[in-house]
């Protein structure tokens, strides 16, 4: 009697990587979700105080909080889908071995860099949650816009971690010469 295999949909690797798009499109969700908000709030606080109303004094802080929740949150989605500011004068002329040790070390750096400044932002915040800090309205306590630091960081250096993981299972998608990464960036398709 033979097994029967199993198929792609149910894998572990399959339901890891639809987990991993959807904690991801969740992400991309909160970010779109706290600049809207952001925008909402500011757009209320100018409007209000344009007919002589003087708004709240932490509805501007909110909006600043959001502005660094928005930052950290997509530094997250950035970095998994591989989308951070990059130099590739010299990556897009080296071949495609060469390219992939490349990758592998970045994600390790980033892993690295990035695991320490959200350990480091753990520690103010929670310095900011001990102390009971607020904000200068005095209604909104620190440590909530502190938080973003690690949140987004720690979400960040997880990204990193996928990210190099996919080159090493080589799934992400590597083009294979200087035109082809010449094109994706142009926009060109094959």
């Amino acid at each position: 009697m033979t097994r029967p295999e199993s198929s792609p949909q149910s894998s572990p690797t399959s339901m890891f990587s639809r987990i991993d798009r959807a904690c991801f499109a969740a992400l991309k969700f909160l970010v779109g979700l706290s600049f809207l908000l952001m925008i909402f709030s500011v757009f209320i606080s100018v409007a209000l105080r344009e007919i002589g109303i003087m708004p709240y004094p932490w509805v501007e802080e909110v909006s600043r909080y959001l502005v660094v929740w928005s930052v950290f949150l997509s530094a997250a989605v950035l970095a998994r889908r591989n989308e951070h500011i990059s130099i590739d004068v010299f990556y897009a002329h080296v071949p495609r071995w060469a390219r992939k040790l490349i990758n592998i070390a970045s994600a390790l750096l980033g892993i690295v860099l990035i695991g320490y400044f959200a350990y480091m932002g753990w520690g103010f915040s929670y310095t900011a949650y001990r102390f009971n800090d607020m904000s200068l309205s005095g209604y909104i306590p620190v440590w909530l816009a502190y938080a973003a630091i690690p949140a987004g960081l720690g979400l960040t250096a997880l990204a990193y971690f996928l990210w190099g993981v996919d080159v090493l299972r080589n799934r992400s998608n590597e083009p294979d010469s200087a035109t082809d990464i010449i094109n994706i960036q142009q926009g060109i398709q094959k």
